[in-house]
């Protein structure tokens, strides 16, 4: 019998296979697959110590590094199609407004708790068309700077607070821009499908809030600070239990 773990890894990996064949029209449906609601229902029963992880002999050095105090990250392990990892987070540590372009991402938390706030892009042909900009580094071609200082609209989606147990999911479709807080010390675990670094972590800026419908509607501005988010990376496995 696999362990959780174990059958988690499973469940990715199907999912990636069905990534291979279909590419991003599958992302656009992951929901409605099975081997996607086994995958989600795995991730709300896995826990801390189905990780492994010398967690609670860690943590203060964690958490409390002096000499080291930034944000940091546990690899689990990546490949082409799939990537884990841990973030910890201290209270108030704050991921700015960013997006995933087609990618499905699925996030635990196994300690602590984080609050999300998420939106959905009004013209998902636009944020395709900004963000292969970005990625060809076209950014300060003159021809783009008029359709890019133009900003990409986006509609709250929902705030949610999720405490250790809690998990949560976004697509290309829904809740694809986000922020993450920190309310407390926290270790959040982060799943992505496809693993690709050019889609990770495109930090916009939030401007021009108005009401529609109760819901506010914001522009989001690239603000030209790349990918990734600065952090100090841990080793996995020096923190296994032995």
């Amino acid at each position: 019998m696999l362990s959780p773990m174990d059958n988690l890894v499973k469940l990715m990996r199907a999912m990636g296979d069905t990534y291979t064949k279909e590419g991003k029209s599958y992302i656009e449906k992951i929901e409605s697959d099975p081997t996607f609601i086994e995958f989600s229902q795995c991730l709300e029963k896995l826990t801390l110590e189905d990780m492994r992880i010398d967690y609670s002999e860690k943590k203060q050095k964690i958490f409390y590094d002096t000499q080291n105090p930034r944000l940091k990250y546990m690899k689990i392990f990546e490949e082409d199609l799939l990537g884990m990892g841990i973030f910890f987070l201290h209270p108030n540590t704050t991921f700015s407004i960013h997006d995933h372009p087609g990618m499905m991402v699925a996030t635990k938390v196994l300690d602590g708790a984080l609050t999300i706030d998420s939106y959905n892009f009004l013209d998902q042909e636009k944020q395709a068309k900004v963000q292969k900009i970005w990625d060809e580094g076209k950014q300060k071609d003159p021809e783009f700077q008029e359709f890019l200082s133009e900003g990409l609209e986006a509609k709250a989606y929902e705030t949610i607070t999720l405490k250790a147990g809690g998990a949560a999911h976004l697509t290309s479709n829904c809740k694809n821009a986000h922020t993450v807080i920190g309310l407390s010390n926290c270790a959040m675990m982060d799943i992505f499908i496809p693993n690709d670094h050019t889609r990770h972590f495109y930090h916009m800026v939030k401007s021009e809030e108005n009401k529609e419908n109760e819901k506010s509607v914001v522009k989001l501005m690239m603000d030209g600070r790349g990918t990734g988010f600065p952090n100090i990376e841990l080793n996995y496995e020096d923190f296994l239990l032995p």
